[in-house]
């Protein structure tokens, strides 16, 4: 009985461990507004794309756009319109 106990102490003390490292392993969020320079009218369809990764979106009526599961890091982005 006394060494199914470390066992099961052992298993909850590396749960313990691993969690907030897990934790730390999320993603993010790229959202903005492309607007034009001269008029700050929003520009609908203008294209947004994350490079060296296949994701990007295109912005709506209000010239706002999003990029979902970015993971951490330093992107460069292009815009085209």
């Amino acid at each position: 009985m006394k060494n199914f106990t470390i066992k099961i102490f052992s298993i909850i003390v590396m749960l313990m461990f691993i969690s907030p490292v897990i934790a730390q392993t999320g993603v993010g969020k790229l959202s903005g507004k492309v607007l034009d320079a001269n008029t700050r009218e929003a520009l609908i369809g203008a294209n947004i794309i994350v490079l060296n990764t296949d994701q990007g979106a295109a912005t709506n009526v209000d010239g706002e756009y999003f990029v979902l599961n970015i993971t951490p890091g330093t992107y460069d982005i292009r815009v085209s319109y």
